[in-house]
């Protein structure tokens, strides 16, 4: 059975399979979708490190495989990871869709389960999500679930992201 971590309405977050992996090595090596998160990514490698993720044990803070509940279909991979951020230890909410499944408001619902996760499962009081300052359809998405500006950062390699975050006690609001 799997390690389900999140589910809303629509959607499941869950642990990997071994199934899963060409599908999200295809998000990952798609150009549009990974404009502002570094350029895509090699098929191949991604298969294999997929692969090794599916096989590994169920993380509670990790990206996981977004499926459509309705269909078991893979269109995307989110979740809640660890992250240092300025020397602070963060939680980042972290939602990479395919680009067929855009414009449905999966990011939205995604991003909303997983805060809601972090606060009610992980006893988390921040999340925060590193956001290309390109990249408004993200940002958006960040508001929607309650999120605001906190700052900029600028990342190993030089790249400089805009920083929207959440605590607990403005979530419960």
């Amino acid at each position: 059975m799997d390690h389900v971590f999140v589910e809303t309405a629509r959607l499941r977050l869950r642990h990997p399979r071994s199934g899963d992996a060409e599908v999200l090595a295809s998000i990952f090596s798609d150009p549009a979708v990974m404009t502002h998160l570094g350029g895509p990514r090699d098929f191949d490698a991604m298969v294999a490190e997929m692969q090794e993720e599916a096989a590994a044990e169920p993380n509670p803070t990790d990206l996981w495989p977004l499926e459509l509940r309705a269909t078991e279909q893979v269109v995307g991979y989110c979740g809640l990871v660890p992250k240092e951020v300025d020397g602070v230890g963060e939680y980042e909410v972290i939602y990479i869709l395919a680009r067929a499944a855009w414009g449905n408001g999966y990011a939205t619902e995604a991003a909303a389960g997983i805060v809601d996760y972090a606060f009610s499962n992980r006893d988390l009081d921040h999340v925060i999500s590193m956001i290309h300052r390109d990249n408004e359809a993200s940002a958006r998405v960040a508001g929607r679930v309650g999120m605001a500006y906190e700052r900029d950062t600028v990342r190993p390699g030089g790249k400089r992201l805009r920083v929207f975050g959440l605590h607990r006690s403005e979530a419960s609001r």
